[in-house]
């Protein structure tokens, strides 16, 4: 699947007019290419599989749940909706700070091609620091970015755990209190 892609996707490019080409540097086609099929195998390949999984087991769940306890099951199910709200809404935020860092990583791997195509003349014309520094700007960027993935994924896994909390012990401020310090110790291990 991820050839049929790749080659949709290089039929694409080659139809595009000329200032395409120009606007973007050679290397960020190619990188394209290579991470946003990649990124579509992995996501139909692993993630569509954990996706039927999750699924069927809290449908299961659901079910003994039910069986066991319908009364429970209906106080419980109440937290249902703020998890896939919360969830979704960081998920969400996270996947457009990925593609930004992306962006960054490409046009960074554009001008490490591109210079690295030309490496003959950027070395007789002394140019290769004014190379380094961009391809630095890029990476500063990325870098900048990418911390901000730390705290989105904190509040998902955050977020996503309080309501176990709350509906296990009510809400205390001890509950409170776990899930922030869930939070900060998830945030700091992503930085």
């Amino acid at each position: 699947m991820a050839s049929k892609i790749r080659l949709r996707y290089l039929r694409t490019v080659l139809h595009q007019p000329i200032s395409y080409f120009d606007k973007n540097a050679p290397g960020t086609i190619a990188t394209s290419l290579a991470n946003d099929t990649n990124v579509v195998q992995v996501g139909l390949s692993e993630k569509l599989g954990i996706v039927f999984q999750v699924m069927s087991m809290i449908l299961s769940a659901f079910v003994i749940s039910f069986v066991k306890g319908w009364k429970l099951t209906l106080v419980t199910a109440t937290v249902v909706p703020y998890m896939v709200v919360s969830t979704g809404f960081f998920g969400g935020l996270s996947t457009k700070v990925e593609g930004k860092v992306n962006e960054m990583i490409s046009k960074a791997a554009g001008v490490a091609e591109e210079a690295l195509s030309s490496i003959f003349n950027l070395t007789a014309m002394g140019a290769s620091e004014k190379i380094i520094q961009k391809f630095d700007v890029y990476l500063k960027d990325a870098t900048k970015y990418f911390k901000r993935i730390g705290p989105l994924q904190a509040c998902i896994y955050g977020n996503s755990k309080l309501p176990i909390d709350v509906t296990d012990e009510g809400l205390s401020v001890d509950s409170v209190l776990l899930c922030v310090f869930r939070l900060c110790t998830c945030t700091f291990l992503w930085l």
